[in-house]
């Protein structure tokens, strides 16, 4: 006879029913996050571009005001450049001497750059070693997990695996057990699963939060950053334009209060001595010879003063940019060791509560199973001592049913054999010879043998059959056990497999979540390296060529003025030294509030447009957490409709099954009574 299991179906189905809800409840919480993250990762760089947009314009600006004062001057000196080539060729060694200052700049450009690249080398090696660190952490981690997980698998199995088969009743005592167990857990669950999408909704406000202090501290740094560096430079700027304007004037006095005094020398010698054409003209070239020697003289000791000027100005260039460049170096330092250790504090404290989770969760899971295989030892000797009793007491039933019906059969078989007795002595008493012949009689006596042995048999086999219907029963019970015993350790396999791979995917994520901040902060502090390198690059390259037309201006007045004559020199240079100084005036006063301007407008535009961004994103924040709050409640209604359906679909099934199973317990019992009655 086969046992009927009434909740197996409703089982499954309700077991199945609560993977899908929580593989869906899972799927939007993983929903939800990554659409906070696409937010989050989508407002942060709006924002990072915004600024970059800001930085390259405000550099466009900037060059584009250097441009337009480099083209000025480069128009007003255009005009003299083949006679500063042919004075460098007349000069001496002129031309050699600026190609090895450029060249000496040149290399300490270069040592510059190699000392940033070695830094920016030391950083990355320690954040390589960092980072292989932690994946070591990570690695150890998750192999310690999986060997604690491995052995809490084994000894389920063990323990399930001693288990064996239970009755009808624990059955439906165990399932209902099994069932509010498992509502149990899915209320934890659920419960577990919202308290983690706050804990995770205010760990993306709080990274949110410190995200958009520290790009506001960023920003600000970087916008008083600039205005040093654009006052420093406003500030070099004015004082070298002013101190090259007062020393060519000083220049120009000197060598025209020179030549002034040379003429009139000349003209009082020339009222003193009368003298021949010819030793006037000897004279006069000879005064001449020596009048250009003499300026040949100022001249280098000018272009002597302006080389050792120059150089001192590169040297405090230097020291200027090498200070910014330790400072940022040094700010770049604080600012990642800082960082790291915040992650590695995070990164510990996290590791720390799934280490604390874990040991809780198989804590619970050992006493659960020593609970589970205690029970199961007990009702598995209760069920051995059941099915024993059962047993004995069948054996013993059949025995004596089987002792009554033989009694009665060899009633019968005596009361057959008395009649046949009787009649047999009527005939061998009876007068008649012809009433039975021994033929007849041994036919009778074979006939009544042969019923009797296929009463025998027949009672042997009926016998036979009924003990096999018996160990067959219990086989089959024994088996059911072992199935259902098989079922309940593979639920248990699959859902502390399922914890154990949504933990590791959670633990994964969090690991990448905290490389790929990481990285962006490290390609985000190398490319504010890189762009500080172009510009001091671009700063110096700037300088050199500002030196070298500074050098090519001097030199092309000092070709000017002792080209021209005497006279016509000093009235020319000093028209042109007051045109020069007036237009130059006027232009540097333009170009100093055109700038000022635009630096007021941008810095104003640049404020209106943080502040519209910063208020977009608050919005932003806000809308994500009311649609956020919706969709959660939006959710859990759903999930509650569900479990009140799956609640009432549940009991109606186990109703349902209830009654077939009474139904063909009676038919069963039925049929008992029937085989006992046809028995007897």
């Amino acid at each position: 006879m086969s046992s009927v299991s009434p909740s197996d179906g409703g089982y499954q189905y309700y077991q199945r029913t609560v993977t899908e809800l929580e593989d869906e409840l899972a799927k939007e919480v993983r929903r939800a996050r990554e659409r906070e993250e696409s937010g989050a990762a989508r407002l942060e760089q709006n924002y990072k571009d915004e600024l970059a947009k800001r930085d390259r314009d405000l550099e466009d600006t900037v060059n584009s005001i250097k441009k337009n004062s480099d083209r000025y001057v480069a128009s007003e000196r255009a005009n003299a450049r083949a006679e500063v080539d042919e004075l460098k060729a007349k000069t001496y060694d002129r031309n050699g001497r600026y190609n090895s200052e450029a060249s000496a700049l040149a290399r300490q450009l270069a040592e510059q750059e190699r000392a940033h690249e070695t830094v920016e080398d030391r950083n990355r090696t320690r954040m390589n070693e960092a980072q292989e660190d932690s994946s070591r952490r990570t690695e150890e981690l998750h192999k310690e997990y999986e060997g604690k997980l491995e052995k809490a698998v084994t000894d389920t199995r063990k323990s399930i695996l001693e288990s064996t088969g239970k009755t009808s009743e624990e059955r439906n005592h165990e399932n209902e057990n099994t069932r509010l167990e498992i509502q149990k857990r899915y209320d934890k669950m659920d419960r577990e699963r919202i308290e983690e999408v706050n804990m995770q909704r205010r760990r993306f406000e709080a990274a949110y939060g410190e995200t958009e202090r520290d790009q506001e501290h960023r920003t600000k740094g970087l916008l008083e950053t600039s205005q040093k560096m654009l006052q420093t430079r406003r500030d070099d700027d004015q004082k070298r334009i002013e101190r090259d304007t007062k020393r060519l004037t000083e220049s120009h006095e000197n060598e025209t209060k020179l030549l002034r005094s040379q003429v009139s020398l000349l003209a009082d010698q020339g009222k003193d001595y009368v003298k021949g054409k010819a030793e006037g003209v000897s004279e006069a070239v000879k005064q001449y010879e020596d009048d250009w020697r003499d300026r040949v003289k100022m001249t280098a000791n000018a272009y002597e003063n302006e080389i050792s000027s120059l150089k001192d100005q590169a040297k405090k260039s230097d020291i200027y940019f090498n200070h910014l460049n330790t400072e940022s170096l040094r700010d770049k330092d604080a600012y990642f060791a800082k960082l790291l250790a915040r992650q590695g504090l995070e990164s510990h404290q996290r590791e720390k509560s799934l280490e604390n989770t874990f040991n809780k969760d198989r804590e619970q899971i050992e006493k659960k199973l020593s609970e589970e295989r205690s029970q199961s030892k007990k009702q598995l000797n209760a069920e051995l001592k059941d099915a024993d009793r059962l047993r004995a007491t069948a054996l013993e039933n059949q025995a004596k049913t089987y002792q009554e019906q033989m009694q009665r059969q060899r009633v019968n078989n005596n009361e057959k054999l008395d009649k046949l007795e009787s009649s047999l002595k009527g005939i061998q008493t009876s007068s008649d010879a012809s009433d039975i012949s021994p033929a007849a009689e041994s036919a009778v006596r074979k006939s009544i043998n042969s019923e009797y042995e296929k009463n025998f048999n027949e009672e042997r086999e009926r016998n036979k059959r009924s003990t096999e219907s018996i160990r067959q029963e219990y086989s089959s019970r024994v088996r059911d056990a072992l199935e259902q015993g098989e079922a309940v350790k593979t639920r248990l396999t699959r859902a502390h497999a399922s914890e154990n791979n949504l933990e590791r995917m959670q633990f994964l994520d969090h690991v990448t979540d905290v490389l790929e901040d990481k990285n962006s902060a490290v390609n985000a502090k190398e490319a504010d390296s890189r762009r500080q390198a172009d510009l001091a690059q671009k700063n110096v390259a700037q300088y050199i060529e500002k030196q070298r037309r500074e050098f090519e201006e001097i030199a092309r007045t000092q070709k000017e003025e002792s080209s021209t004559r005497l006279m016509s020199v000093q009235q020319q240079a000093n028209f042109n030294m007051k045109m020069a100084q007036r237009a130059f005036a006027a232009k540097q006063n333009e170009i100093v509030r055109e700038y000022d301007k635009k630096l007021t407008d941008q810095k104003r535009e640049y404020d209106d447009r943080l502040d519209e961004m910063k208020s977009q994103s608050h919005q932003a924040v806000r809308d994500a957490d009311r649609r956020n709050k919706l969709a959660l409640d939006e959710q859990q209604r759903m999930f509650d409709q569900r479990l009140s359906q799956l609640e009432v679909q549940h009991k109606e099934r186990e109703r349902y099954i209830t009654e077939n199973y009474q139904e063909d317990l009676e038919k069963v019992k039925r049929s008992n009574a029937l085989l006992i009655q046809k028995k007897s």
